[in-house]
C-alpha cells in the first residue's frame, strides 16, 4: 500500500474506518482512493467518476479513462499470484469498495459471471483447453455427431453447440459445411466441393 502520512491524510474527509491510498497514474496525473472506492484529486477535492460504456465508474484524464476497481486494487489488495483481472464479488460494478474486489484470471472472472448468472455460458469454450496443432488436433466422431445433433434437434447456435464438447465456432462450422469429418459420414453432411 502507498503510505499517506499522517498531515495529508487531515485533508480528506474520510469516513470511519476507512483508509486512504496514493495513487500516481500516468506522467502528471496523481489521485488518492480509498478503501471505501473513493477517489480524490491531488489537492484532496473528491472525485465523481463517470459511468463508462461497460458499467464501470471511471476517471477521466487527458489521455485515457481509469477505471476506479482498479486503482483501488492496486492500491490495498495484494496481488501475489499477479492476477490481471479484478472480480466484483457481488457483481455490482460500481460497487469498489476493497471488501468487494479481488483479483482473479479470465477463467475465475468468467466462471464467477456464469454462477452468478452476470453471463450466459454461450462462450465456454473459449476457456477450455483445446488441442494444439500437431497434437492430434482431431475431436471424436462422436463429438462432431453429438454437436450437430444439438445444432438440428435443439436449435443450438454454432457457438452453444461447441461449447458442449470444447469446439469453437469454426471448427463447429467446418463440420456443418462438409469441410471436416466428411470421412465419418456424418448423417445430412455432405462433403465440402469448391465452386
Amino acid at each position: 500500500m502507498n503510505e499517506v502520512p499522517d498531515y495529508i491524510k487531515e485533508i480528506f474527509d474520510l469516513g470511519f474506518d476507512e483508509q486512504v491510498a496514493f495513487v500516481h497514474t500516468e506522467q502528471r496525473t496523481c489521485y488518492f482512493v480509498t478503501t471505501w472506492g473513493r477517489a480524490f484529486s491531488i489537492r484532496g477535492k473528491e472525485l465523481t467518476p463517470q459511468t463508462g460504456k461497460r458499467g464501470y465508474k471511471t476517471l477521466r484524464t487527458t489521455q485515457k479513462n481509469l477505471p476506479v476497481h482498479r486503482l483501488v486494487a492496486k492500491a490495498f489488495i495484494p496481488n501475489p499470484d499477479n492476477k490481471p483481472y479484478i472480480n466484483h464479488k457481488d457483481g455490482i460494478k460500481t460497487n469498489n469498495t476493497i471488501k468487494n474486489l479481488e483479483w482473479c484470471t479470465a477463467k475465475e472472472n468468467y466462471t464467477h459471471a456464469i454462477e452468478t448468472g452476470l453471463a450466459q455460458s454461450k462462450a465456454i469454450w473459449k476457456y477450455s483447453p483445446l488441442p494444439k496443432k500437431g497434437d492430434n488436433a482431431k475431436f471424436s466422431v462422436e463429438q462432431a455427431r453429438s454437436v450437430v445433433k444439438l445444432i438440428r434437434e435443439k436449435g443450438y447456435t454454432y457457438t452453444k453447440a461447441g461449447a458442449t464438447e470444447g469446439m469453437s465456432y469454426s471448427t463447429v462450422a467446418h463440420i456443418m459445411t462438409g469441410r471436416r469429418y466428411v470421412h465419418a459420414e456424418i448423417e445430412g453432411i455432405k462433403p465440402y466441393e469448391k465452386k
